[in-house]
């Protein structure tokens, strides 16, 4: 028998990789985890789940939706003047133990995003199946939405880092879902900006929390940039990446000068993840 023998390719089994020090090219705010609003999940109530999530993990910073029971109907009829006994705190609560257990280890930044305004606010009147946000609603949703801020930190010990107004407000969804153009989204930032602003609330405005589409992050993002009041209330973009268009994405939304979060990600290879932020109820 003849023993045939293959010549194998030079192969480097050490590189050297140099480095930079000096120059930065990424900011790192947090690593985030994303918390489900089911209140009967058993590991929410195990602290050893914080501590691996924290402590082993790496997790820095929460998204978690606020849940559109929290006001079941109109407080007052006036946005000007919040009537706080009206609103839910049972509501808000399902997600304030998670998020408390989770600041008792160290993580203070927190994102809050809606994935429907209450019922009552909407065009279909229902929380599911898309709708619209009424014009004529978007001062109380402002309203709606400083209460979580103000009610999170009086009741439960929370301070809440950031709110985004709509989870992909692109898409009619069987969940609670609603939907938004560009100009409608502008004009529930500025609503935002100008309650906050007159409640001294620091919390952050941030959005549209849209798939990482190029043609769409300029649809939305020129009619708010497009404004130097919105412009000015917008404190950085959210997208959900989807595989990929990373190149094209990045181009269309750097000359608007704003941090990126990603806050959901999937469909890329497991040494490309970086952080992932699941929907509501997901396993």
């Amino acid at each position: 028998m003849t023993k045939m023998l293959e010549n194998l390719e030079a192969r480097t089994l050490l590189a050297s990789i140099a480095i930079n020090a000096n120059t930065q090219y990424q900011t790192i705010l947090g690593m985030g985890a994303g918390l489900s609003t089911h209140n009967t999940r058993s590991e929410y109530t195990d602290p050893a789940f914080y501590d691996r999530i924290v402590n082993d993990l790496g997790a820095t910073a929460t998204r978690w939706a606020i849940l559109p029971t929290f006001e079941g109907g109109n407080d007052n009829g006036d946005p000007n003047v919040t009537d706080f006994t009206k609103f839910d705190a049972n509501s808000l609560a399902v997600m304030m133990g998670p998020l408390q257990a989770m600041r008792d280890r160290g993580v203070t930044m927190n994102l809050a995003t809606v994935w429907s305004p209450p019922w009552w606010m909407k065009t279909n009147q229902s929380h599911e199946q898309g709708g619209m946000l009424r014009p004529d609603m978007r001062s109380e949703y402002a309203e709606y939405l400083a209460a979580v801020v103000q009610m999170a930190k009086s009741n439960f010990g929370i301070d809440v880092s950031a709110v985004s107004p709509q989870n992909e407000p692109f898409f009619v969804e069987p969940y609670d879902s609603t939907v938004y153009n560009p100009e409608q989204y502008r004009e529930i930032i500025r609503a935002m900006g100008n309650k906050f602003e007159s409640l001294g609330l620091t919390t952050k405005i941030v959005g549209n929390d849209d798939l990482n589409f190029e043609d769409r992050a300029k649809w939305y993002f020129d009619a708010i940039m497009k404004d130097p009041e919105t412009a000015n209330d917008l404190d950085a973009i959210t997208g959900h990446t989807l595989g990929g268009r990373w190149d094209l994405y990045t181009k269309t939304i750097k000359p608007y000068n704003k941090p990126y979060w990603q806050t959901e990600t999937s469909g890329e290879s497991a040494d490309r993840m970086v952080a992932t932020s699941p929907r509501p109820n997901a396993a």
